[in-house]
């Protein structure tokens, strides 16, 4: 199996409101405390997501009083496994993604296509999504799907840039 690399870092701008101002508020006080955190150290997953949980209402949709009441047109509806409202999917042209989006401007986007570019796609908050779509750096390859076309804006190392980063971004990792 081929080994993976993590990277931890510093956002250029602060997250929304929401569980992932939280998840980093609470990552940066374990970095305090602690001095580094391992991620593959069951103990300090288990402390993250304990703080984690401990702040959030885990049923703010009432899916599991409906599941209760065996409304499950009502559970489909209102569940979300990942609320994703505030981000759009941008698919970023590395590896092997080239030819997947190639074979989207050709055939359409269809179901297999749509899960074969999934490692590719990166969710960006909507303020870096605009900045980009202004630059030209974006293209829209089906009906809301777009793709890096000046990549200029994505390292391999450090992944999507909007350009405008007040650091260099080699100083954001921790």
């Amino acid at each position: 199996m081929k080994k993976g690399r993590l990277i931890v870092f510093k956002p250029p701008h602060e997250p929304p409101i929401g569980v992932l101002r939280t998840a980093k508020q609470i990552t940066e006080s374990m970095l305090e405390i602690h001095g580094h955190i391992d991620p593959d150290r069951l103990l300090t997953i288990e402390d993250f997501f304990k703080q984690l949980y401990f702040t959030q209402d885990l049923d703010a949709s009432g899916v599991q009083i409906e599941r209760e009441q065996l409304n499950y047109a009502n559970v489909g509806r209102n569940f979300q496994l990942i609320d994703d409202g505030f981000t759009r999917n941008v698919v970023v042209p590395y590896c092997g993604a080239s030819n997947i989006i190639a074979a989207v401007k050709q055939v359409g986007l269809t179901r297999n296509i749509s899960r074969r570019l999934q490692p590719y796609t990166v969710s960006i908050y909507p303020d870096s999504f605009y900045k980009l779509e202004r630059t030209g750096a974006i293209e829209e390859i089906a009906d809301n799907l777009f793709t890096i076309s000046d990549l200029r804006y994505y390292d391999s190392l450090y992944g999507l840039s909007t350009g405008d980063e007040s650091m260099p971004l080699e100083t954001l990792v921790i």
